[in-house]
């Protein structure tokens, strides 16, 4: 039996990084993936199960363009996207935190993304680059809650469920 994940009144479901982040690229916006001068918008889908792996979660990235954001050209990941580290898992919260920022400084905005629930709650963080045509996996970085000397294994850090700063 999976535990109960279900936000309480006052909870949060979830993080959504915003336009505007106060690190700029090369397009001014550090929140732009494609380095088109639009800002786009990163969000977790909660409690999405995949295949069989209940709360395995998903993460979508919404384009930004002169009338605002849209579907058109969304991208989708998850840890069975290929190059993602990992696999979808059921309670591995993949999504429970996400950020656009560019943290290489090539003028493209990379992806951030926490799953608190990798591993037994031990927690992970996937970075995805940023590229001139979209986010690739290609060369994505993994970080887990041991490999950063958070913690013990079965101590619950839940490295990755939150994160801020840009």
């Amino acid at each position: 039996m999976l535990p109960d994940r279900t936000p309480k009144q006052g909870g949060r479901c979830g993080l959504i990084t915003l336009p505007g982040g106060a690190s700029a690229a090369a397009s001014g916006l550090a929140d732009d993936v494609n380095g088109d001068g639009y800002p786009d918008l990163a969000v977790g889908a909660n409690f999405e199960t995949i295949g069989t792996a209940e709360q395995a979660r998903n993460v979508w990235v919404l384009r930004g363009g002169a009338s605002g954001l849209t579907g058109t050209g969304a991208q989708s990941f998850n840890q069975g996207t290929a190059g993602v580290p990992g696999a979808d898992e059921s309670s591995d919260l993949f999504g429970d935190a996400v950020q656009l920022a560019d943290h290489n400084k090539d003028g493209r905005a990379d992806l951030s993304v926490g799953a608190g629930g990798e591993n037994s709650d031990d927690g992970a963080m996937r970075v995805l680059r940023g590229s001139t045509a979209d986010l690739t996996a290609t060369g994505a970085v993994s970080f887990g809650a041991s490999s950063v000397g958070i913690g013990k294994s079965g101590d619950d850090p839940m490295f990755g469920d939150a994160m801020s700063g840009s």
